[in-house]
């Protein structure tokens, strides 16, 4: 028999001989990276999203340790730290109450920061009185 070499396509003869993936296995490589970029993406978009959630919340915590700061300044304050002060109690409790909405916090600890709350007003008021009393 005679043997004739034919012209083949150099994608064909690398096909033929292994050389070359199948459309198939590019198609499954594809795939494979893709599930992978994705499964990497989807776990950091879980992880940022919990994060974002996970706001610190200490359950009223710090607010009942600046409140009780509070306390203590109004002692020796004089009008204009009197107004801020009073200021302050307004954004603890406009923060608590915000936090309050997102995360339940537990009744001990709402009743402890109105009871806290109360005292540091009380405390403020009893130091413009004196402070108006003095004057007088």
């Amino acid at each position: 028999m005679l043997e004739h070499d034919l012209p083949a396509h150099p994608g064909a003869v690398a096909f033929f001989s292994g050389e070359q993936p199948s459309l198939v296995d590019s198609a499954t490589s594809i795939f494979y990276l893709a599930s992978i970029v994705l499964g990497i993406f989807g776990s950091g978009f879980a992880w940022l999203l919990g994060y974002w959630k996970s706001t610190p919340f200490n359950g009223g915590s710090a607010d009942i340790d600046r409140l009780i700061a509070i306390m203590r300044e109004a002692r020796s304050a004089d009008a204009q730290d009197l107004d801020r002060l009073e200021d302050e109690i307004d954004e603890i409790v406009t923060q608590s109450l915000g936090q309050g909405v997102g995360k339940a916090m537990d009744a001990d600890k709402l009743n402890i920061l109105s009871i806290v709350i109360r005292q540091a007003r009380e405390a403020l008021n009893k130091k413009r009185h004196s402070n108006s009393a003095s004057k007088d």
